[in-house]
Parts: C-alpha cells; sequence; structure tokens
C-alpha cells in the first residue's frame, strides 16, 4: 500500500473513531454550530481597527508607514519621495497629493508600465 493510502486510511479511522457515539439518524441541522466567531471580519473603513490592520499588514511586508493627519498628508508624501528621480502613483491618486511631487516625476500604471521603466537605471 501507497503512503498516501496509509495516511488516507489513517484519517478515515480517526474520523470513524471521533462519530463512534454520535447516532445514525442524526443530522448536521440537529446539532447547533455557534457562527459568531470574528474571523474574517473587517474592521468598518477609516475605524481605528482598521488603521491598525492596515499599519500591521504594512510592516509585515517591511514597508515604511507613518501616520499623519489628513492636513500633513501632501507634505509628508513630497518629503518622502524627495530624492526620487520618478514616483508611480495609483489610479486614483488623489490630485492634491500628486500636485506636491512635480508632474515631470510622475509616472501612472494606466495604461500598464513596462518593468523596466520602473526599475531604477545603475548602469
Amino acid at each position: 500500500m501507497h503512503g498516501w493510502m496509509n495516511a488516507r486510511a489513517e484519517a478515515l479511522r480517526r474520523i470513524r473513531h471521533s462519530l463512534r457515539d454520535v447516532p445514525g439518524s442524526e443530522r448536521d441541522e440537529d446539532v447547533p454550530v455557534p457562527r459568531d466567531c470574528s474571523y474574517g471580519v473587517t474592521p468598518p473603513p477609516g475605524s481605528t481597527e482598521a488603521v491598525d490592520l492596515l499599519t500591521e499588514r504594512l510592516a509585515d511586508y517591511g514597508a515604511s508607514v507613518r501616520l499623519v493627519s489628513e492636513g500633513d498628508v501632501t507634505a509628508t508624501i513630497a518629503r518622502s519621495v524627495d530624492s526620487r528621480r520618478s514616483v508611480v502613483v495609483p489610479e486614483g491618486f488623489p490630485p492634491a497629493w500628486r500636485s506636491a511631487l512635480g508632474p515631470e516625476r510622475v509616472l501612472t500604471d494606466v495604461p500598464r508600465l513596462p518593468v523596466a521603466e520602473l526599475m531604477p537605471q545603475r548602469w
């Protein structure tokens, strides 16, 4: 018998063992299962919980996260990319934020940019 067959047989044996005291006439609907867990619940957009979750996930990817007031966003973006020759912004990037970057430096990814245009020139 193959290894996977042994694993399958073992898994089925364990399932049967765990169900040994369940009457054959019992249906799934006969046993209520609580479904009020919070797994997969997304916090409301803009809430402190949503900002904390986004910050945590961005940090997991090694991103630098700066929390600033709405009035400081434009200046913070400008300072953050000051030494960059060009900046790629997503479709829908707010025009007020974009204005601080200088039109000659801003690229958009619509239509999609070739990878060569996104890579810094080091040679």
